[in-house]
C-alpha cells in the first residue's frame, strides 16, 4: 500500500471535524495512526491543516515522546521511513549511555584527550568507529598544534585497541500514561471514523464531549469514557493479528451499535490497551472500521482489517482493567523475549560477517583449511563472549583514509 492513501471519498466534504475551517485539495494530510507509530494511511477529509499542525506540535508530540524508548529498542521506523529517535542519558549499570538512531549504544565520554607531559604530548582517542576517528583527528591535531598529516603519521606507527563492552542493566521508562497521549489516541480514533462517516455527524452534539477532550483538555470526560483495558483479546482475532502484523502489532478499532453508541479500542504495540466511548448515543449506526499495522515493518498494514477480525460490540463495550498490571507484564515479557531472540540472531550474523570479511576477500572459497579453522575458532569465541557479555579486546592497526596524496594503508 502507498504511504498517502485517500479514504475512498470522491469529493471534499465541508468542514474539519474539530473546527469550522473548510477542507480543500490543499489540506495537509493527517496520519490516521501517528507517523511516529509507523502509520502509513493518511487522509485529507477529516481535519484541517491548522488542527493537524496544532495536534502535531502538542498531543501527538507527547505521544511520540512517550514511545521513543520502545521505538529505539525495537528499531521501529516511522511511517515515512525515518529512523527512530536517538536516546540520551539512559541510565545503566555502567553509567549514562546514549543510543544512536540505529540502536547502537554509545557510552558518554570525551572523544579524545590531549595530555602534555613536558615536551611530550599524548593523544588518546576513545571512539566507537573509524568514521568517528576521522571526525575528531582534525580537532585533536589543532589542539596539539600540528598538522593532520603529522598526527596521522604518528597514529599509523601505533597499534590501537578495539574494546567490546556491554552496558549491563539498562533502566528504561516504558509507560504511556500522560493525558495528552490519550487525547492523541482518541483523535486518531475520530480521524479513522471520519474516513467512513459523515463529517457533519462527527461535528454534531453526540461527539461534542470527545471533541472538547481532544481540543481543550477537558479531563472530566475520562470518568467512565476513557478506560484502560486489561483483558486478553479473543483468541482467534489475537492470533490473526499477531500472525499477520507481528508480535507488537498496533490496532485501532471503532464500532457502533444500532443506537449510535460508538466505542473505540486502541491497542498500542500489543502491550498497552485503552477503550474510549466516543459517543454515548446518536452517533453513526452500526458502523465498523479497523486499522492494524506492524510497527516492525511499516509497509505491512491494513485499514480494512475489521473484515478479518470482527470484534463483537458487547465485547468492545465491556472493558475490564482488573489484572491489567499482570497482563501488561506478560505482554512486556513477550516483547522482550522477542527482542532478545532477535538481538542474539543479529549479533551472531554481525560477528560472522565481520570475521569472514577480515579473513576472506570477495569470491574466496571458504574451506576448513588452516585459514578456515582460524576464522571458525574466532567466530565461536566471539559469539560465546557476546552471549555471556564478557568484554573483549583486540589489537588493530590504524591506517589513514585514502586521499589523492596518500595511498591506502
Amino acid at each position: 500500500m502507498s504511504q498517502a492513501v485517500q479514504d475512498g471519498k470522491d469529493s471534499w466534504r465541508g468542514c474539519c471535524i474539530f473546527c469550522d475551517n473548510n477542507l480543500t485539495a490543499d489540506t495537509r494530510r493527517e496520519h490516521v495512526l501517528l507517523n511516529a507509530l509507523g502509520g502509513r494511511k493518511t487522509t485529507i477529509t477529516a481535519d484541517c491543516s491548522h488542527c493537524n499542525e496544532t495536534f502535531g506540535s502538542s498531543i501527538d508530540r507527547t505521544m511520540a515522546d512517550e514511545v521513543k524508548n520502545l521505538r529505539n529498542l525495537f528499531q521501529m521506523k516511522s511511517g515515512d521511513g525515518a529512523l527512530p529517535p536517538a536516546l540520551n542519558n539512559i541510565l545503566s549499570s555502567q553509567g549514562p549511555i546514549n543510543f544512536k538512531p540505529d540502536g547502537a549504544p554509545h557510552q558518554k565520554r570525551r572523544p579524545f584527550v590531549v595530555t602534555k607531559k613536558g615536551s611530550y604530548v599524548e593523544v588518546i582517542f576513545n571512539v566507537s568507529s573509524f568514521e568517528e576517528l576521522l571526525r575528531y583527528v582534525p580537532h585533536a591535531a589543532a589542539q596539539v598544534g600540528i598538522s593532520e598529516d603529522v598526527l596521522w603519521d604518528r597514529l599509523e606507527s601505533e597499534r590501537g585497541t578495539l574494546e567490546t563492552r556491554y552496558p549491563g542493566e539498562i533502566q528504561f521508562t516504558l509507560e504511556c500514561k500522560q493525558i495528552d497521549s490519550q487525547r492523541s489516541m482518541v483523535k486518531s480514533c475520530m480521524v479513522l471514523l471520519a474516513t467512513t462517516t459523515s463529517n457533519d455527524q462527527l461535528k454534531g452534539p453526540a461527539f461534542a464531549a470527545v471533541r472538547d477532550f481532544i481540543f481543550r483538555k477537558n479531563e472530566t470526560i475520562g470518568r467512565g469514557r476513557i478506560n484502560k483495558d486489561g483483558r486478553l483479546m479473543p483468541k482467534i482475532s489475537y492470533d490473526y493479528l499477531k500472525d499477520n502484523y507481528g508480535p507488537l502489532f498496533n490496532l485501532i478499532y471503532v464500532k457502533s451499535d444500532s443506537k449510535g453508541r460508538t466505542i473505540a479500542y486502541f491497542r498500542l504495540y500489543n502491550i498497552y490497551t485503552w477503550q474510549f466511548v466516543l459517543s454515548e448515543a446518536d452517533g453513526p449506526k452500526n458502523a465498523e472500521i479497523a486499522l492494524a499495522s506492524n510497527p516492525l515493518d511499516n509497509e505491512v498494514w491494513n485499514a480494512d482489517v475489521a473484515r478479518e477480525i470482527s470484534l463483537s460490540f458487547d465485547w468492545l463495550d465491556s472493558p475490564n482493567n482488573t489484572g491489567s498490571s499482570e497482563t501488561c507484564k506478560r505482554q512486556l515479557e513477550m516483547a522482550f523475549k522477542f527482542y532478545a531472540d532477535r538481538a542474539r540472531s543479529q549479533i551472531c550474523k554481525n560477528i560472522v560477517r565481520e570475521t569472514l570479511e577480515k579473513h576472506y576477500s570477495d569470491g574466496d572459497r571458504i574451506e576448513m583449511d588452516k585459514r578456515g579453522e582460524v576464522a571458525v575458532n574466532e567466530i565461536s569465541t566471539k559469539i560465546m563472549l557476546s552471549m555471556l557479555q564478557i568484554p573483549r579486546n583486540e589489537e588493530i592497526f590504524i591506517s589513514r583514509p585514502f586521499s589523492d596524496s596518500h595511498e591506502p594503508g
